[in-house]
């Protein structure tokens, strides 16, 4: 990774969590991130993306929101346009995802809300 890339991973990151710890809502931090400093990620998606906090509707049983918002963030670059259903089973964003997941979960310990909050 170019120096340049890891300065914007480090921003990125760090507003992030700030975001975080400002307003809550994991996957809205990262897609807020995402919209402000590459641009790919839209009020809706951002919005949509609330019901998604706490591992879905905030009882943290499923998986993490940040991890969630980075894998939205993922699919709004690289996933499966609409109008074409039939393409992309196994594009590129499905390895991305999977790398993103394995990366999240070696780092944190696993990918759920619940056993990241303890």
């Amino acid at each position: 990774m170019d120096s340049d890339r890891i300065v914007l991973a480090d921003e990125t990151y760090q507003k992030a969590t700030q975001y975080e710890l400002d307003y809550g809502c994991c996957p809205q931090c990262v897609l807020a991130t995402a919209q402000e400093t590459i641009g790919i990620v839209g009020d809706q998606m951002v919005k949509a993306s609330h019901g998604l906090s706490g591992g879905g509707a905030p009882f943290g049983e499923g998986v993490c929101g940040t991890l969630t918002g980075g894998l939205l963030a993922l699919s709004a670059k690289y996933g499966r346009d609409r109008d074409k259903p039939d393409k992309g089973r196994y594009i590129n964003n499905v390895k991305k995802a999977k790398k993103l997941r394995e990366r999240f979960r070696a780092e944190f310990g696993g990918i759920a809300c619940r056993e990241l909050q303890q």
